[in-house]
């Protein structure tokens, strides 16, 4: 029983489920978006490159092992990484976002 005086502690949806939801666990939520989202998409971006490359010059680009090779020749490692500056900042902070918004 309550006397008239006490008054009951307000909910705090932060702390309402298992984990408490403070600043620190949002921080390792977006690393977490950071490893999981953004660096798959880095992977994929040099694919991606030579897969525009054979859409625009496909007498260049046969086929996606073919481009990946026409290109490591022309460049190596750095032309095989073009795109990855580009695409970067945005799919880091892509992957942020989307494990934010689940959370």
């Amino acid at each position: 029983n309550r006397s008239m005086g006490e008054s009951k502690p307000q909910w705090n949806s932060r702390y309402a489920g298992p984990v408490p939801h403070t600043a620190g666990y949002y921080v390792k939520c977006m690393f977490g978006g950071v490893l999981s989202c953004g660096l798959t998409h880095l992977a994929v971006t040099p694919l991606d490159v030579t897969k525009c490359n054979m859409q625009v010059n496909p007498g260049k680009y046969k086929g996606p092992a073919a481009g990946h090779a026409h290109d490591y020749c022309r460049g190596g490692l750095a032309r095989r990484l073009e795109g990855l500056g580009a695409d970067a900042d945005w799919l880091l902070g892509a992957g942020h976002v989307q494990v934010r918004l689940v959370r």
